[in-house]
Protein backbone atom coordinates (compact mmCIF):
# COMPACT_ATOMS: atom_id res chain seq x y z
CA UNK A 1 0.00 0.00 0.00
CA UNK A 2 2.70 2.39 0.72
CA UNK A 3 4.72 2.04 -2.55
CA UNK A 4 1.10 2.38 -4.29
CA UNK A 5 0.71 5.98 -2.46
CA UNK A 6 3.63 6.88 -2.43
CA UNK A 7 3.91 6.08 -6.76
CA UNK A 8 0.80 8.33 -6.92
CA UNK A 9 1.81 10.93 -4.57
CA UNK A 10 5.25 11.49 -6.47
CA UNK A 11 3.03 11.72 -9.83
CA UNK A 12 0.60 14.39 -8.22
CA UNK A 13 3.68 16.47 -7.27
CA UNK A 14 5.07 16.21 -10.64
CA UNK A 15 2.30 16.91 -12.30
CA UNK A 16 2.24 20.18 -9.84
CA UNK A 17 5.87 21.25 -10.89
CA UNK A 18 7.05 19.89 -7.42
CA UNK A 19 11.00 19.55 -7.71
CA UNK A 20 12.50 16.07 -7.73
CA UNK A 21 14.71 16.89 -5.29
CA UNK A 22 11.89 18.26 -2.81
CA UNK A 23 9.78 14.94 -3.22
CA UNK A 24 12.81 12.97 -2.16
CA UNK A 25 13.21 14.82 0.51
CA UNK A 26 9.72 14.34 2.02
CA UNK A 27 9.66 11.05 1.11
CA UNK A 28 12.91 10.29 3.27
CA UNK A 29 11.47 11.89 6.12
CA UNK A 30 8.15 10.02 5.64
CA UNK A 31 7.63 7.43 8.47
CA UNK A 32 4.43 5.56 7.06
CA UNK A 33 0.76 5.97 8.09
CA UNK A 34 -0.19 4.67 11.51
CA UNK A 35 -1.70 1.03 11.41
CA UNK A 36 0.20 0.11 7.82
CA UNK A 37 2.17 -2.24 8.68
CA UNK A 38 3.88 -0.56 11.38
CA UNK A 39 6.62 -1.92 13.52
CA UNK A 40 5.45 -1.87 17.09
CA UNK A 41 8.83 -3.45 18.10
CA UNK A 42 11.70 -6.09 17.48
CA UNK A 43 13.10 -7.76 20.23
CA UNK A 44 14.84 -11.21 20.22
CA UNK A 45 15.05 -11.15 16.70
CA UNK A 46 10.83 -11.55 16.96
CA UNK A 47 9.36 -8.43 14.98
CA UNK A 48 5.85 -7.35 16.11
CA UNK A 49 3.83 -5.23 12.96
CA UNK A 50 0.58 -4.28 13.39
CA UNK A 51 -1.74 -3.47 10.19
CA UNK A 52 -5.42 -1.84 9.87
CA UNK A 53 -6.34 -3.97 6.69
CA UNK A 54 -9.60 -5.85 7.43
CA UNK A 55 -10.68 -6.81 3.73
CA UNK A 56 -9.59 -9.27 1.87
CA UNK A 57 -7.70 -7.83 -0.60
CA UNK A 58 -5.52 -5.11 1.66
CA UNK A 59 -5.07 -8.63 4.15
CA UNK A 60 -3.50 -10.57 1.05
CA UNK A 61 -1.62 -7.52 -0.49
CA UNK A 62 -0.29 -7.18 3.53
CA UNK A 63 0.57 -10.89 3.83
CA UNK A 64 2.36 -11.17 0.45
CA UNK A 65 4.72 -7.80 1.53
CA UNK A 66 5.07 -10.10 4.66
CA UNK A 67 6.09 -12.68 3.03
CA UNK A 68 8.80 -10.46 0.57
CA UNK A 69 10.39 -9.18 3.74
CA UNK A 70 12.84 -12.49 4.33
CA UNK A 71 10.96 -13.60 8.02
CA UNK A 72 11.05 -17.25 8.60
CA UNK A 73 7.57 -17.41 9.81
CA UNK A 74 5.04 -14.78 9.09
CA UNK A 75 2.11 -14.99 12.01
CA UNK A 76 -0.83 -13.79 11.49
CA UNK A 77 -3.59 -12.51 14.51
CA UNK A 78 -6.40 -11.55 12.78
CA UNK A 79 -9.64 -10.11 14.37
CA UNK A 80 -12.68 -10.05 11.65
CA UNK A 81 -14.60 -6.81 11.84
CA UNK A 82 -18.24 -6.88 11.90
CA UNK A 83 -20.71 -9.11 11.82
CA UNK A 84 -22.04 -8.55 8.43
CA UNK A 85 -18.68 -7.91 6.30
CA UNK A 86 -17.16 -11.18 7.98
CA UNK A 87 -20.43 -12.83 6.49
CA UNK A 88 -20.94 -10.88 3.42
CA UNK A 89 -16.83 -11.39 2.33
CA UNK A 90 -16.46 -15.44 3.81
CA UNK A 91 -15.35 -16.79 0.51
CA UNK A 92 -12.54 -14.08 0.11
CA UNK A 93 -11.80 -14.22 3.56
CA UNK A 94 -11.21 -18.02 3.38
CA UNK A 95 -8.77 -17.52 0.29
CA UNK A 96 -7.15 -14.53 1.14
CA UNK A 97 -4.81 -15.72 3.96
CA UNK A 98 -2.82 -17.82 1.56
CA UNK A 99 0.84 -16.19 2.37
CA UNK A 100 1.27 -16.60 6.40
CA UNK A 101 2.77 -19.60 8.18
CA UNK A 102 0.62 -19.38 10.91
CA UNK A 103 -3.18 -18.00 11.15
CA UNK A 104 -5.14 -17.02 14.62
CA UNK A 105 -8.54 -15.59 14.48
CA UNK A 106 -9.57 -13.58 17.57
CA UNK A 107 -13.39 -12.73 18.19
CA UNK A 108 -15.24 -10.57 15.44
CA UNK A 109 -14.64 -6.79 16.59
CA UNK A 110 -18.73 -6.03 16.34
CA UNK A 111 -17.94 -2.14 16.08
CA UNK A 112 -22.11 -2.03 17.95
CA UNK A 113 -23.10 -5.10 15.03
CA UNK A 114 -25.60 -7.39 16.67
CA UNK A 115 -23.90 -11.11 16.47
CA UNK A 116 -25.66 -12.97 13.03
CA UNK A 117 -26.31 -16.50 13.52
CA UNK A 118 -24.06 -18.61 12.42
CA UNK A 119 -21.30 -16.39 12.00
CA UNK A 120 -18.61 -16.31 13.86
CA UNK A 121 -14.64 -16.60 13.92
CA UNK A 122 -14.86 -20.26 14.61
CA UNK A 123 -16.46 -21.01 11.88
CA UNK A 124 -14.58 -18.73 9.62
CA UNK A 125 -11.68 -20.47 11.06
CA UNK A 126 -13.09 -24.07 10.25
CA UNK A 127 -14.18 -22.69 6.70
CA UNK A 128 -10.27 -21.16 6.02
CA UNK A 129 -8.93 -24.86 6.72
CA UNK A 130 -11.71 -26.70 4.17
CA UNK A 131 -10.46 -24.07 1.49
CA UNK A 132 -6.83 -24.06 2.12
CA UNK A 133 -5.55 -26.98 3.78
CA UNK A 134 -4.47 -24.58 5.88
CA UNK A 135 -4.23 -24.69 10.31
CA UNK A 136 -5.61 -21.90 11.48
CA UNK A 137 -6.47 -21.54 15.81
CA UNK A 138 -9.24 -20.16 16.88
CA UNK A 139 -8.71 -18.14 20.48
CA UNK A 140 -11.34 -16.00 21.40
CA UNK A 141 -9.55 -13.71 24.37
CA UNK A 142 -6.67 -11.77 23.33
CA UNK A 143 -4.82 -13.01 27.17
CA UNK A 144 -4.78 -16.30 25.54
CA UNK A 145 -3.65 -15.75 22.18
CA UNK A 146 -0.67 -13.71 23.72
CA UNK A 147 -0.06 -16.50 26.17
CA UNK A 148 0.34 -18.63 22.91
CA UNK A 149 2.82 -16.12 21.08
CA UNK A 150 4.99 -15.95 23.83
CA UNK A 151 5.37 -19.26 24.27
CA UNK A 152 5.75 -20.15 20.74
CA UNK A 153 7.59 -17.16 18.93
CA UNK A 154 11.34 -17.39 17.94
CA UNK A 155 13.51 -15.51 16.45
CA UNK A 156 12.79 -14.53 12.90
CA UNK A 157 8.94 -14.32 13.12
CA UNK A 158 7.38 -11.77 12.01
CA UNK A 159 4.32 -11.31 14.13
CA UNK A 160 1.80 -9.37 12.59
CA UNK A 161 -1.88 -8.39 14.48
CA UNK A 162 -4.49 -7.54 11.52
CA UNK A 163 -7.63 -5.60 11.58
CA UNK A 164 -9.90 -2.41 11.95
CA UNK A 165 -10.57 -3.25 15.89
CA UNK A 166 -8.61 -3.42 19.37
CA UNK A 167 -6.38 -6.52 18.06
CA UNK A 168 -3.03 -3.80 18.07
CA UNK A 169 -2.82 -4.34 21.92
CA UNK A 170 -1.91 -8.22 21.60
CA UNK A 171 1.79 -6.82 20.04
CA UNK A 172 1.88 -4.36 22.46
CA UNK A 173 1.02 -6.74 25.59
CA UNK A 174 3.32 -9.49 23.79
CA UNK A 175 6.55 -6.79 23.50
CA UNK A 176 6.05 -5.54 26.88
CA UNK A 177 6.26 -9.08 27.90
CA UNK A 178 9.12 -9.97 26.12
CA UNK A 179 10.74 -6.95 27.29
CA UNK A 180 10.47 -8.24 31.03
CA UNK A 181 11.52 -11.87 29.77
CA UNK A 182 14.62 -10.11 28.41
CA UNK A 183 15.59 -7.80 31.86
Amino acid sequence: HNVLDSLGAISAARLMGVPLESIQASLADFAGARRRFETKGRIDGIWVVDDYAHHPTEINATLKAARETGAKEVVCVFQPHRYTRTKLLHDEFCECFRSCDKLILTHIYAAGEAPIEGVSSQALASDIEKATGQKVLYIDGFDEVENYLFKTAAAGDLIITMGAGDVFRIGETLLKELREVEK
